[in-house]
């Protein structure tokens, strides 16, 4: 990030102390391409990306190594393109606690939820088509529910979390269709496909913690970034 910036005209401090990049008209496209760069290093976003590829694809390299390359190199972009929006605003007037457009968390929750969605339906389908051991199906299962109790997690911590802290009402509404599509996702896919009855419950134990495990690591990256 290039420390030398040219002045620009920032909100009277005896007005607005704090100061956010879409404030700052030179800094909100640099703010804007960090924030769907994020959206698309986030876990769900490679998750669709990995279960659409390993559908489709005819190896094991290409479902693993193309998301991952992707998502690597979207959060650095991120944290790049976040650098130089920040870069406008002095330190101490930083205002880390707006919010973005409603209108961005709504279309964002919506094409992932959808991507997510069209990306278990045919990891499973393609799964259930397989010869596999009954692990396999186990486990992809156990990713499945996984993904569903990470957001009825969220949808919790919502509502018990300080209303300051709380989603505007259009983010929170997005929040309850994405789960509410999930979890009918997870549902036709335990219905319609032959998955077997008796599935390990290992496999599916460790399917949930895998994308337990996927979260914390995100969500620790996000805090590690922010804090330098």
């Amino acid at each position: 990030m290039n420390p030398m910036r040219e002045e620009v005209l920032l909100p009277d401090p005896a007005i607005q102390p704090l100061v956010h990049p879409l404030d700052v008209p030179a800094a909100r496209r640099s703010f804007a391409v960090a924030w769907w760069l994020e959206q698309l290093a986030s876990p769900t976003i490679f998750l669709a990306l990995a279960s659409a590829l390993w559908a489709t694809s005819n190896n094991f390299v290409t479902p693993i190594l193309v998301p991952l390359i992707i998502t690597v190199c979207a959060f650095f972009a991120s944290h790049y393109q976040s650098g130089e929006a920040w870069a406008y605003i002095p330190r101490k007037r930083h205002d880390h606690g707006r919010r973005v457009p409603a209108a961005w968390s709504i279309v964002h929750e919506i094409v992932r939820t959808l991507l997510l969605c069209c990306g278990l339906t045919l990891l499973l389908g393609w799964i259930a088509g397989q010869s596999f051991p009954p692990g396999v199906a186990a486990y992809s299962i156990g990713i499945g529910i996984g993904i569903a109790l990470l957001m009825a997690a969220s949808l919790i911590w919502n509502l018990v979390r300080p209303a300051q802290l709380r989603d505007k009402r259009g983010e929170h509404s997005s929040h309850y269709i994405r789960f509410t599509l999930i979890v009918a996702t997870i549902l036709y896919c335990s219905i319609a496909l032959p998955v077997p009855e008796d599935l390990p419950s290992t496999y599916v134990t460790t399917g949930i913690a895998s994308m337990i495990a996927v979260q914390v690591l995100w969500i620790t990256l996000r805090f590690v970034a922010r804090s330098k």
